[in-house]
């Protein structure tokens, strides 16, 4: 079952299958392949690894108004699509990682 590599996120298409949260599967590009591992943080990641929308801004998207159209005409699930240079931005675990090893070493040096 697909799920999302991110660290700290827990997405899977079993569990969310109702919602607005799409998987993206890594590129074969090698250039922006390595981009997305080099965001993701991982060293092992799976051999068919994917990314879960969640971790992309509106920005990497490409048209809204089209994918809502096509949603629309054809009554059914119509997946937004990546740029061809998308890379992740969004990792809340990086944030929280973050800012608890600055607390402590904050705490340490008090």
């Amino acid at each position: 079952m697909p799920h999302c590599v991110a660290l700290g996120c827990h997405y899977n298409t079993k569990k969310n299958r109702n919602t607005q949260v799409s998987l993206h599967r890594f590129p074969n590009e090698k250039k922006v392949r390595a981009q997305w591992e080099r965001a993701v943080g991982r060293i092992h990641l799976p051999k068919n690894p994917y990314l879960c929308s969640q971790h992309f801004s509106t920005e990497d998207y490409e048209s809204f108004v089209r994918a809502q159209l096509m949603k629309e005409l054809t009554g059914g699930r119509y997946p937004r699509k990546l740029k061809l240079n998308a890379v992740p931005t969004i990792f809340p675990h990086k944030a929280l990682r973050t800012s608890g090893s600055q607390q402590l070493i904050k705490s340490v040096l008090d």
